[in-house]
């Protein structure tokens, strides 16, 4: 019995040392073929499995296997390399700011209008820019138009699909050229921007007197019409400020005279609505003389004017009468006028029956509208002694006109028909206190393309306006 025991004991013990041979070899094999495998797994082979169990090592490595997954999920992270295309959107978004920042071109584009070409002078297509300025000119008007209706005029144009308003005297004045005293920043003060708007700002400065009247050789556009239309208003009374090309002359209309207009594109400069409405005060073309009387008598007090020297007229109605000529006198017509114009006035009044008189009526001559002329103090004026007469046949500038006997005020120029103001402030030196030139129907006997009028801001009898040009007119017959 106990050497059965003891051969069985040593059967086991035979039999569990070749098992561990067993396992020891498969222990260094599995390194050969997974260095993965740990010392863990080895004893969990020990402790679970039988002698089948080395084989499953495989499906232990088959099982580090899995952790492959992970390198498969390695490539779900490349999602986020297809997802980096899906960040390329925003690269396309990038494409799509460049959009928008084309489109926001595209807009500052529109709010600056079409493209308009540069202006050309005579030549210039229209609208286009003025490239010494930035400003943007219209065409000029077809017709005539009304200073109190060329605001509205500009502000309704749709030419070029742009937006236009009525210049202002200082954009107007850049339309000028060859008149140094006229142009923008020239010697003649008007200017809106300057705040210097009232007659107490104009002087001889103010215009080019040109004899040859050669057209358009003051305007950039070469302009034929004389007037244009500014949107600055006098400050002193309801007068629009505006150019006249056939002398570069700046100077002030009542704003029911027709005239042209040129609208303009300034985007640097608003000029605002802070002008007076036109609409308020243009209607009345009576003289000054009328706000001023208190009197109703139609007749001039000639006791007053003896006593007092004074000649000028007390009319407060018209017709009224110069006792001291016999002149029956019209009112200040409405708006200024050319000078064949204004004899056609004088003509209709005629058959309107004006004053109860059905003929007798005209433009004054020369010599009728002198007797308007009146001093500053009230006696008899210096130009009285002017010999520019139609009755005495003296119309010609070199033998009848000269600045010491025709202008009140005037001085000499050296080596010059031309004299110059003393004082450059508009004077009272009308009988009927108007303060603007009008015209007579006699024409320069050496050049039939100007006549002669008389200029009451001044006190001068002058020559030197073409029949185009705009004045203002009164209309005479005798009182018999």
């Amino acid at each position: 019995m106990k050497k059965f025991i003891t051969l069985f004991a040593v059967f086991t013990l035979f039999f569990v040392v070749s098992c561990g041979g067993s396992k020891s070899e498969n222990k260094e094999e599995t390194p050969d073929s997974a260095d993965t495998v740990t010392d863990d797994d080895g004893d969990t082979a020990d402790t679970d499995s039988s002698d089948t169990e080395p084989t499953e090592k495989p499906d232990s490595d088959n099982g580090d296997t899995t952790p492959e997954q992970p390198d498969n999920g390695d490539t779900t992270p490349e999602q986020p390399d297809n997802g980096d295309t899906t960040p390329e959107q925003p690269d396309n978004g990038d494409t799509s700011d460049d959009s928008d920042t084309a489109a926001e071109e595209n807009d500052d584009d529109a709010d600056t209008g079409p493209a308009v070409p540069e202006c050309n002078g005579a030549a210039s297509t229209f609208p286009c820019k003025d490239a010494a300025t930035g400003y943007i000119w219209s065409s000029k008007s077809n017709g005539n138009i009304k200073g109190q209706n060329a605001v509205e005029y500009c502000e309704n144009s749709t030419e070029g699909g742009l937006s236009w308003k009525l210049p202002t005297i200082d954009e107007l004045r850049t339309l000028i050229k060859g008149c140094d005293n006229t142009k923008t920043g020239g010697d003649c003060a008007i200017s809106e921007k300057d705040g210097k708007l009232s007659q107490d700002f104009w002087s001889s400065k103010c215009y080019c007197p040109d004899d040859s009247f050669d057209e358009g050789i003051y305007s950039i556009f070469g302009d034929t019409e004389n007037w244009f239309w500014s949107s600055s208003f006098r400050t002193d009374d309801s007068s629009m400020w505006g150019v006249d090309f056939h002398q570069a002359r700046v100077t002030a209309e009542d704003p029911a005279t027709k005239a042209y207009v040129r609208c303009v594109v300034n985007d640097e400069e608003d000029s605002g609505d802070t002008q007076p409405d036109a609409d308020t005060d243009s209607g009345d073309s009576q003289p000054d003389a009328d706000a001023d009387t208190d009197s109703g008598d139609s007749q001039p007090d000639e006791d007053a004017d003896t006593d007092s020297g004074d000649t000028r007229l007390d009319c407060t109605s018209f017709p009224c009468i110069d006792s001291s000529t016999g002149y029956l006198w019209s009112e200040k017509m409405e708006g200024s006028t050319t000078w064949e114009q204004a004899k056609l006035g004088c003509s209709n009044l005629n058959s309107s029956n004006y004053g109860g008189f059905n003929s007798g009526w005209h433009l004054p001559n020369i010599d009728e509208l002198k007797t308007l002329l009146t001093s500053a103090s009230g006696g008899t004026p210096r130009s009285a002694n002017c010999q520019v007469s139609e009755a005495n046949n003296c119309l010609d500038v070199e033998s009848c006109w000269t600045c010491a006997t025709c202008t009140e005020q005037g001085i000499q120029e050296s080596d010059s028909i031309y004299c110059s103001n003393v004082n450059t402030e508009c004077n009272d030196f009308s009988k009927l206190s108007d303060n603007d030139w009008f015209w007579s129907s006699s024409l320069r006997s050496d050049d039939s393309d100007l006549p002669w009028f008389v200029n009451f801001c001044w006190g001068e009898v002058r020559y030197d306006m073409h029949k185009n040009s705009l004045g203002s007119f009164r209309c005479v017959r005798s009182a018999q």
